[in-house]
């Protein structure tokens, strides 16, 4: 099943009442995986793969990612690192 992949930054940041293994066990229920690599300098570079259903599901995917990340700088931080470790 073909992949398609969107890079985005990660910043750090503190934590709050949001649980990454929900949010992600959603969007993958939705056919959005999300990979996380470290890079050479200790940054992580999160990366969004689509799976073929995915425009089926895109504007409920849009509404999960925009209700708990979108302005979220600390969020997509602790996301990255969960997913890398």
């Amino acid at each position: 099943m073909p992949l398609v992949c969107r890079r985005i930054a990660a910043n750090w940041g503190s934590r709050e009442g949001f649980k990454i293994k929900d949010f992600l066990d959603r969007l993958n229920d939705l056919d959005l995986v999300l990979s996380a690599s470290r890079l050479a300098d200790g940054r992580i570079r999160l990366s969004q793969w689509r799976r073929p259903n995915f425009y089926e599901n895109e504007a409920e995917i849009k509404d999960i990612w925009t209700s708990n990340l979108a302005g979220q700088d600390a969020r997509v931080h602790r996301t990255s690192r969960a997913i890398s470790n």
